[in-house]
């Protein structure tokens, strides 16, 4: 995925490879659902309650609730995007596979030998057969492998 070559010297020697601008656009978006939320939030508080009156407290800890888990994930995706770099390292990825319940936009997991579970993009998951080494672009934090390259 228009990643350099880098040398395979060891397995556990990590190095960082720039991320591309889909990927940092990939990790952006995953930070909008807690920018809604917080406007509806905002809204709610201040004109609909003007409007209507007293707040409805079960609303509004519906509302933190939401605010707590998507904040959450908005401050991983960022935690990765801020530096802009992948990190890389070779590894063996052990199985990969996908939940066969959920909704339409059902997520890919990759088990690997050093690096535990991680989330897998759907090309990579496609892509590459488990039971072998690859060089494994990922973000640490946020823990999605973004492109798997052979090791020979």
């Amino acid at each position: 995925m228009g990643y350099p070559d880098i040398p395979s010297t060891a397995s556990d020697i990590s190095t960082t490879a720039p991320l591309t601008f889909m990927q940092r656009l990939r990790l952006l978006v995953d930070c909008l659902p807690f920018l809604f939320f917080l406007v509806v939030t905002l809204l709610y508080v201040t004109v609909l309650t003007g409007v209507f009156g007293t707040p409805n407290l079960a609303l509004l800890a519906f509302l933190g609730l939401v605010l707590l888990v998507t904040g959450f994930t908005a401050v991983q995706r960022l935690r990765d995007l801020l530096p802009g770099m992948a990190t890389v390292q070779n590894d063996l990825l052990e199985k990969s596979w996908r939940p066969r319940y959920g909704n339409g936009r059902r997520r890919c997991y990759g088990e690997f030998a050093q690096l535990g579970k991680l989330t897998l993009v759907n090309r990579v998951y496609y892509q590459h057969p488990a039971g072998q080494r690859y060089r494994v672009y990922y973000s640490p934090v946020s823990r999605i492998v973004w492109d798997l390259q052979p090791v020979a």
